[in-house]
């Protein structure tokens, strides 16, 4: 258990990629980026062709202010930079 992370700061190469993807060789693809691509364009067709576009619309844009406003407030804003 645990979280492995790496603190060289001059490797920017594969900063984020988790070590077993770099083993595998699959440091160039962020898989999870690209599953939600998938999953969020087939839901909006989805919603088009049953004609419910609009109602996933205001659901997206509520659940993307929604997200924006609790990773913004959860930011100490505070402190003074000199």
């Amino acid at each position: 258990r645990g979280y492995d992370f790496e603190t060289d700061s001059e490797n920017r190469e594969n900063q984020g990629v988790s070590w077993k993807l770099r083993k595998l060789g699959l440091s160039y693809c962020n898989w999870g980026f690209w599953a939600m691509q998938v999953l969020l364009r087939v839901e909006m067709a989805l919603s088009i062709y049953c004609g419910v576009f609009w109602g996933w619309l205001a659901q997206f844009c509520l659940a993307l202010w929604m997200n924006t406003l609790l990773v913004v407030s959860s930011h100490d804003f505070t402190q003074i930079i000199e």
